[in-house]
């Protein structure tokens, strides 16, 4: 009929209903990406949303991380009535490698911010009064401390052991190019042999837990000390 318009659909305009997502959902994203490295615009393109949509649910970035922070802190659960004290510690230790090994870059995004140990405030206190009440040789200052030692261990050894795992652009990994440096014997002084050489030892947590082992032994046989009972 003359006069009349057509309408004509709209090429690639998306039909049906919007993507439904969470906050945590949100925070899911960004954990399994790289909480040290996510973007907004990896996270809404993994949620198949605009990057505008994810600030409908989060102010900025940082309270993603914060959110990431407190969703993983869920993973840790305190140990069961029963065991002994230095199972307690091997615990945690478990605990903690599994979370960061579902999470590659949550152990160093912990390291980026200061204070991020404040989800953790439960756990830390379930953990203390299990080891006190498994005769742990100390007072709550120094079961605190054991249980923040263990953790350092625990943190800053898988920030190496993912360094060492990485990819750098030219596909070596970490690992090898440790390999190479020591193979470099201009590097090393004469007449000394190599001192701690990489090996596969390097790539995953036998490292860990001797140096958990090494702790539990000595907090077995120190007196207690200032710096151990501190608050």
């Amino acid at each position: 009929m003359k006069g009349t318009r057509v309408k004509r659909p709209r090429l690639g305009r998306k039909t049906g209903p919007k993507p439904q997502f969470s906050v945590s959902d949100i925070a899911e994203c960004a954990l399994k990406i790289g909480l040290d490295r996510f973007t907004i615009g990896q996270v809404a393109k993994e949620l198949g949303v605009v990057p505008s949509a994810i600030y409908r649910h989060v102010e900025n970035r940082d309270e993603i991380v914060m959110r990431g922070f407190a969703r993983s802190a869920r993973l840790l659960q305190a140990p069961s009535e029963g065991l002994t004290w230095q199972e307690i510690l091997r615990h945690e230790t478990n605990e903690m490698w599994e979370m960061f090994e579902r999470y590659p870059g949550l152990a160093n995004a912990v390291s980026q911010t200061p204070g991020a140990h404040v989800h953790l405030q439960q756990y830390f206190a379930d953990m203390t009064q299990t080891l006190l009440a498994a005769n742990f040789p100390g007072d709550r200052g120094r079961a605190l401390f054991a249980i923040d030692f263990v953790g350092d261990i625990v943190l800053s050894s898988r920030i190496f052991i993912e360094n060492v795992r990485a990819e750098n652009e030219d596909g070596l990994r970490g690992i090898d190019q440790a390999r190479k440096l020591f193979s470099d014997r201009s590097y090393i002084p004469e007449g000394i042999e190599p001192i701690y050489p990489p090996d596969d030892s390097w790539l995953g947590r036998d490292s860990i837990d001797n140096k958990v082992e090494f702790v539990i032994a000595a907090l077995g046989v120190l007196p207690p000390h200032p710096l151990h009972t501190r608050q």
